[in-house]
């Protein structure tokens, strides 16, 4: 809500005020209950109409906060085996899966990839090539 609109509505509940109490207190100088209850009344009344012709608009904003998504992508070809870096890439891969930090920060997804990508079972290095477009490409 803008300010300009807090000043109005402020106003309002003067005006309201003011036109209540000089209704019922200017020619009657008695302060009964029932003239203070009518004059509470016409507040509420004035000061509701008034707030309607202002028209005041209030914005919910909704914040989401989403972790992104991290994708860790394995090669699963036995020529990681064959290169002797099996061992390293299962000790990256549990550094990470291990990793409390990462964990809070992202949404962690795991896929192996060797003669066809596949979500992350289990890491073999058993798949014989890499799917490549070398077929097309003869």
């Amino acid at each position: 809500m803008s300010s300009e609109t807090l000043i109005y509505i402020i106003l309002a509940g003067i005006i309201a005020l003011g036109l209540a109490l000089f209704q019922y207190f200017t020619k009657n100088k008695s302060m009964s209950k029932l003239n203070m209850l009518f004059s509470f009344l016409r507040f509420l009344s004035v000061f509701a109409v008034l707030i309607l012709i202002i028209n005041p608009s209030f914005d919910k904003i909704k914040i989401a906060i989403e972790k992104p998504n991290l994708i860790v992508a394995i090669d699963n070809s036995s020529s990681v085996s064959h290169l002797k870096q099996d061992r390293s890439v299962l000790e990256f891969v549990e550094n990470i899966k291990n990793n409390n930090d990462l964990k809070n920060k992202f949404n962690i997804n795991y896929y192996t990839f060797g003669e066809s990508l596949n979500a992350s079972d289990s890491i073999t290095f058993s798949d014989k090539k890499w799917a490549s477009s070398s077929k097309e490409m003869a």
